[in-house]
């Protein structure tokens, strides 16, 4: 079985994508996997760390709160479009999967286009707009959460956020340990929870006497900053 995955952008839409191809490589060995990502995007670094075959397509987000800037819109999108017909044409996948982000809608649109059987994933209660409109092309949307279903135009399966293996070995690797608190902020970070968090840390103490872990995702912009302010806990 030949499966074409698409998405990025931000991790939420990247590291379902690289859950599922796990999976498949861990139950169906023989499926042949490529991967389609925007040119530049996050995808272009960290597929490659998991040893899959990647393409990369221009892609252009359509902002819809600040039109002004779509203006290479026009420009972008049918050249986004022949990128992704020329890949799925040469590729030739059984199955198209797609789990969100602007970079997925030309290739999910070349893979319908070509009657390539496409299935989305969502990891969001409330759908993104790639993936409300995707839905009408698709031949099932993976959910999870019920909630989704709602507003999708295919046949809803909720079947859970797929999780790479690394974070089962992870459980593995810390069978004693002292309270852990787990802040996330998403994989780009978000500098007000780090603001938020740097804030109210230093209270803990007067909340718990425990030891405490801090594990603090921080994203890349303000690791270092964060990493300065953080001395006097434990914090990784």
């Amino acid at each position: 079985m030949r499966v074409l995955i698409s998405g990025g952008g931000t991790g939420g839409h990247l590291f379902p994508a690289i859950a599922v191809a796990q999976a498949l490589s861990r139950n169906a060995p023989e499926t042949q996997l490529l991967y389609v990502g925007r040119r530049g995007g996050m995808e272009e670094q960290v597929v490659p760390r998991y040893g899959m075959p990647m393409r990369t397509i221009v892609a252009a987000k359509l902002d819809m709160e600040k039109p002004w800037r779509n203006w290479s819109f026009p420009f972008v999108a049918p050249q986004a479009l022949l990128q992704s017909a020329g890949i799925v044409r040469r590729f030739r996948p059984d199955v198209v999967l797609g789990t969100g982000g602007y970079v997925s809608a030309p290739v999910v649109l070349a893979a319908a286009a070509a009657r390539v059987p496409v299935v989305l994933q969502e990891q969001n209660a409330m759908p993104g707009r790639a993936t409300r409109l995707l839905s009408r092309v698709a031949r099932v949307v993976a959910t999870a959460y019920p909630e989704s279903a709602r507003q999708l135009h295919a046949k809803a399966v909720v079947t859970g956020t797929p999780v790479r293996t690394e974070f089962w070995k992870r459980r593995e690797a810390f069978p004693t340990r002292p309270q852990r608190l787990l802040v996330l902020g998403g994989s780009q970070g978000a500098h007000r929870i780090n603001e938020a968090v740097l804030s109210a840390v230093g209270d803990l103490d007067l909340i718990t006497d425990a030891e405490l872990e801090v594990w603090h995702q921080t994203g890349e912009k303000d690791h270092g900053w964060i990493e300065s302010q953080s001395d006097a806990f434990a914090w990784t």
